[in-house]
Formats: C-alpha cells, structure tokens, sequence
C-alpha cells in the first residue's frame, strides 16, 4: 500500500496556485520506509523458503538502487533496513522520488512485486537453508543467507 500511495500521480499534483504537498509525500515516504523494515524483519524472521528468498531479492534490488535512494535522503543501515532522512527528503528533487516509484519497472514496483511474493508465500513452505551458527550468533536466515552469498558471483550481480 505504501508504494502505492508513492507511485499515485496525484500525490505529485500542483494546486492551483503551482505547489505540490511536500508534506503528504514526505508522510507516504516515511509509510514505505516503515513497510519496508516490517517487510524485511518478517523475511529476516521465517522459515519459509519462498519468504527468504523474496526478502534476499528485496534487499538486493533496494542495494542495487543505493545511490537513488540516497538522493532522497533514503539510506541503507548495516542491518539492511531503510532510514529518512526528513531534511535531506524535502531537500530532495521530486523528480527522484517520481523516478524511484512510478512506472511498471520502477523501484517500488520491484519491491511491491517482492513484498507480494511474501505476502502469498503458503504457509509452512520448506526451509531450504540453515545455519548452525544461526543459532549461537542469534542472526536470522535472512542475514545468514546473505552473508553465505557475498562470496559468490551471483551476489556480485545483484549488489
């Protein structure tokens, strides 16, 4: 929903007087940055196969589109979640917002299309990956997954 409050053209219209709600961009900002961690923390939490693997794909296309999102004031913490900067946000061109979530092969839609693969994953699913080590550090599946594909060429690709 948080994405698509963000890709509504009419969160982008000029009043009459030529002035565009900075205010009402700036809170579906916030909204989506929110969803997002939420959406990475369940993806970080299961043991569902189908969940993981959407949630590593989320966190690899929010990477690839770092420097997007910094222009923004959106930037990725060490732990793989979303922080906005309100003041580097409202600084920011709107353009860049408009870039980063309008349009069929948008940002945003990637990530919706992720977060509905979460959303629609069965109950259950099969755990595919585990980590003895997951256990004793305390990190998720997610991260554990993560941190096992940075040696690889596939990884590379997505970061």
């Amino acid at each position: 929903d948080s994405i698509n409050k963000l890709s509504d053209a009419n969160l982008y219209k000029e009043d009459k007087d030529g002035n565009i709600d900075q205010e009402k961009i700036l809170e579906a900002a916030k909204d989506f940055v929110k969803s997002y961690n939420s959406v990475k923390e369940i993806g970080g939490e299961s043991q569902n196969d189908t969940v993981v693997r959407q949630a590593y794909y989320m966190v690899n296309t929010t990477n690839a589109n770092k420097a997007q999102l910094n222009k923004i004031g959106i930037t990725i913490k060490s732990d793989n979640t979303l922080e906005l900067d309100e003041e580097a946000f409202k600084k920011a061109s709107i353009t860049s917002v408009k870039s980063l979530f309008q349009g069929s092969v948008s940002y945003g839609k990637q990530i919706e299309a992720r977060a509905n693969g979460i959303k629609s994953a069965p109950n259950g699913g099969y755990l595919t990956y585990t980590n003895k080590a997951n256990k004793e550090t305390n990190s998720s599946i997610l991260e554990s997954y993560l941190d096992s594909m940075k040696n690889t060429s596939f990884y590379d690709y997505f970061v």
